[in-house]
């Protein structure tokens, strides 16, 4: 019930929510987190986001992750830009994996992956800002502003997330 995409520059992330699997409750969504110069992206249960931001910042030993989750079911995925790199952590996977250029996940990842691949062939290179918007205009699931953060390279982070409704866009999604 989400869409959040990496273009190797930026993270950006819908802020529709949901109770259960079919109830929208808003469009206000914190997908996007700055905690202790890094930047948090997340996908699943949102509930678990605070546990899980205080594993990793405590370490993120794999034995200690939260709890919470139903066993084998994977309901979180966490990006985490640390140090210049992101990286994914899984309540099933609790190690980390560098996340790919570009990459999106979430319900709404296979209409950004779409929008990523449709840029390399055309020549005209799509943001990560532009993916959230295709996702949102296809995935029932994915909807509202789109929160952006530009990434440092090599840095610790200390800006902050930014809200950019395209008018146009947002209205071509909001009626689709």
């Amino acid at each position: 019930m989400t869409t959040i995409a990496y273009d190797g520059k930026t993270l950006a992330a819908d802020s529709a929510s949901f109770l259960g699997d079919n109830f929208r409750i808003g469009c206000g969504a914190k997908k996007l987190v700055i905690l202790h110069s890094k930047v948090f992206a997340f996908a699943g249960n949102y509930v678990l986001s605070g546990p899980w931001m205080q594993w990793f910042l405590n370490g993120h030993d794999p034995e200690k992750k939260p709890g919470g989750v139903r066993e084998n079911d994977d309901d979180l995925d966490m990006w985490v830009w640390s140090a210049g790199q992101l990286f994914q952590y899984t309540s099933t996977m609790p190690y980390p994996w560098p996340v790919p250029v570009p990459f999106a996940m979430g319900s709404g990842g296979d209409f950004a992956m779409g929008a990523f691949r449709f840029g390399e062939v055309s020549g005209v290179p799509v943001s990560a800002e532009q993916a959230v918007l295709a996702a949102i205009a296809c995935d029932p699931f994915s909807g509202g502003p789109v929160q952006v953060v530009d990434l440092p390279r090599n840095a610790p982070y200390d800006g902050h997330i930014q809200i950019h409704p395209d008018p146009k866009l947002q209205q071509k999604a909001d009626a689709a």
